[in-house]
């Protein structure tokens, strides 16, 4: 599992290195579901506008979920002293299954565990990349930013097959 001290970088690098991560859940001794392992995040550096100011700015490793139109996007903060920025969680792996942004949501309960710290019980935990994905064939790459993505998007990083 990693330690609080991942979350307080800027959001461009914690999002690069949540890529190939395992995302589980422990509930109790014996029940630890594993979710999937993370295949695209997104990294933002500050709110546009007011909307969500709050996730932006809140104490690094909080999960977070954004109300959009579509519906919640689950998110992590990650900023340095003083900063802003969060993370999306926009791709899950989890068997031969992928999930997308709004499945994820509904996937990790993101909103219940809102508020509360990755690691912390109920929470959600990030293990590490369980085996070196080069020899997977897999690498993660910087995907290109659209006109049409938010204006505070700062970087998308994706798990790709080499």
């Amino acid at each position: 599992m990693i330690d609080e001290s991942f979350w307080k970088r800027p959001a461009r690098e914690v999002a690069e290195d949540l890529v190939g991560r395992v995302v589980s859940e422990f509930i109790s001794v014996g029940d630890i579901p594993i979710y999937g392992m993370l295949t695209e995040v997104h990294a933002y550096g500050e709110p546009e506008g007011e909307r969500g100011e709050e996730l932006f700015t809140q104490e690094p490793g909080l999960i977070g979920n954004f109300s959009s139109r579509r519906g919640s996007i689950p998110t992590i903060t990650a900023h340095e002293e003083g900063g802003s920025g969060l993370v999306r969680l926009n791709g899950l792996r989890r068997g031969n299954n992928d999930y997308s942004t709004l499945e994820i949501s509904r996937l990790l309960e993101s909103g219940r565990k809102s508020g509360l710290h990755v690691g912390q019980p109920s929470g959600l935990y990030i293990g590490e990349t369980p085996f070196d994905l080069s020899t997977e064939g897999l690498t993660v790459v910087e995907l290109k930013i659209n006109p049409q993505d938010p204006k505070n998007l700062v970087v998308k990083y994706a798990l790709r097959m080499v």
